[in-house]
């Protein structure tokens, strides 16, 4: 994956996170196509080595059906304060099963809908599968999904240890079936706090995650800080920073059933 731009969902693969994946295409976003989320973003789709991996993770169920939280990232670009532009992101997380989250992330400028992003996921923190869909619903891009791991640590946040945990991945595009790209994404965990602090309506305590990803050649590409809400069993991410821009993502409404 050698290109000067990465799509979307290449991004979220660089520990960027779907919620803050943002105006990378000219397309809309209706509403969520629980159809064809259900038919390309379920766990069944997951390689049996991928789901092997899984298995020595934490695989509570998260504590919510749905989940609905929408963010105003605070986007600045390098050499341009982007003071002018009003971003905003509805994240709908949907309880997969076993720990595992449906996220679809619908994004808009100014008031207009830019881009859309499906995947399926370990509790929001790690990506397993992902695609881009245009405002009538067709795929902009190939489904990205991880093919297997070399390395998955424990997934621990009631640990009091503040250790470092890495999964590295190989990824690659599928339909049509494209080069596979190898990631390493390294968190340590952090302090715990208030979830409130996240968000008013959020109960309980969240821990934080400090993440790096790197790419095959050892590379940082991206860091991001997520907070991992303890009471519903997520990590939302809430900065994030690459070569090009950092974006401080702030929780502005939260519908939880």
């Amino acid at each position: 994956m050698n290109r000067a731009v990465m799509s979307c969902s290449e991004l979220v693969w660089r520990g960027i996170g779907a919620a803050l994946c943002l105006g990378l295409a000219a397309c809309g976003a209706p509403g969520v196509r629980e159809g064809y989320l259900d038919q390309e973003f379920s766990p069944d789709k997951l390689p049996p080595a991928v789901a092997q991996s899984l298995s020595g993770l934490d695989r509570t169920p998260v504590k919510f059906r749905r989940m609905v939280v929408t963010m105003a990232p605070q986007l600045e670009a390098h050499g341009d304060a982007g003071a002018k532009t009003d971003y905003r992101n509805s994240f709908t997380l949907i309880d997969a099963g076993n720990g595992l989250v449906q996220t679809v992330d619908q994004r808009s400028q100014n008031d207009t809908p830019t881009a859309q992003t499906y995947a399926l996921t370990y509790r929001g923190f790690l990506p397993l599968r992902s695609q881009e869909l245009a405002p009538d619903g067709t795929a902009t891009g190939p489904v990205l999904a991880t093919q297997s791991y070399s390395r998955i640590d424990p997934f621990e946040p009631a640990a009091r240890a503040r250790k470092e945990i890495e999964f590295d991945s190989q990824a690659a595009y599928v339909q049509p079936a494209a080069s596979s790209s190898n990631s390493k994404l390294s968190c340590k965990w952090g302090a715990v706090h208030p979830a409130a602090d996240i968000f008013s309506k959020f109960s309980g305590d969240a821990r934080d995650l400090e993440c790096r990803t790197f790419d095959l050649n050892g590379t940082q590409v991206s860091r991001s800080r997520q907070a991992y809400l303890i009471d519903y069993g997520i990590a939302l991410v809430t900065r994030t920073e690459t070569s090009s821009f950092k974006s401080d993502n702030k929780v502005i409404d939260v519908d939880i059933r």
